[in-house]
């Protein structure tokens, strides 16, 4: 009782309810944009990976509607890699294509690059009759997906499989029309 009587008599006194209100609703602030930020962003690198090869099929189209050569991309599951291709006149891919971005060999490699990093990159790609190089999607000048050899060959369907820490994308081509989409599938 003494002791509350000198803190009383001293000057000092507590803090009042709007004061402590005021503070809480600080404290409350602060901790609702704190841990946001302390958990951490999502893994993106499958969604910029998914992006990548998603204009890398669209500027192989376009390339050879407006150019009227045939382009594609070749895949490697091991790495992962796309390159950018194009077939000249005996058919061979060409991997000189230009990245209009980069201005450098348009090659995208998912390994390497730490912003798109993957696990796997695999693909299930069925054609309309015998394709010798089956990791090789080529647009004919009318957008039509094709075989590299022999480029009579129609794709029937494509599934690129894009995996990272469980999760996946599934980037598809359509055989009739060779439009891109995609899949974005949350988990494995």
């Amino acid at each position: 009782m003494e002791a509350a009587r000198q803190h009383v008599e001293s000057g000092q006194r507590g803090l009042s309810l709007t004061e402590l209100l005021i503070t809480l609703s600080i404290l409350a602030i602060t901790a609702a944009v704190a841990v946001p930020a302390l958990r951490g962003t999502p893994d993106r690198s499958l969604d910029l990976a998914l992006r990548d090869l998603t204009f890398a099929l669209e500027y192989a189209r376009e390339m050879s509607r407006a150019t009227g050569q045939r382009h594609g991309i070749a895949y490697t599951s091991s790495g992962p890699t796309i390159q950018v291709i194009r077939l000249n006149s005996a058919g061979q891919p060409v991997r000189d294509v230009i990245n209009p971005i980069t201005k450098r060999t348009y090659i995208l490699s998912f390994a390497q690059d730490s912003r798109s990093a993957l696990d796997s990159l695999g693909g299930g790609i069925q054609w309309r009759g015998n394709c010798s190089e089956p990791n090789i999607l080529v647009f004919d000048p009318s957008g039509f997906v094709r075989c590299s050899d022999p480029v009579s060959t129609q794709l029937n369907s494509a599934q690129l499989f894009l995996r990272r820490n469980g999760q996946q994308r599934t980037l598809v081509v359509d055989g009739e029309t060779g439009r891109v989409a995609f899949d974005v599938s949350p988990n494995l």
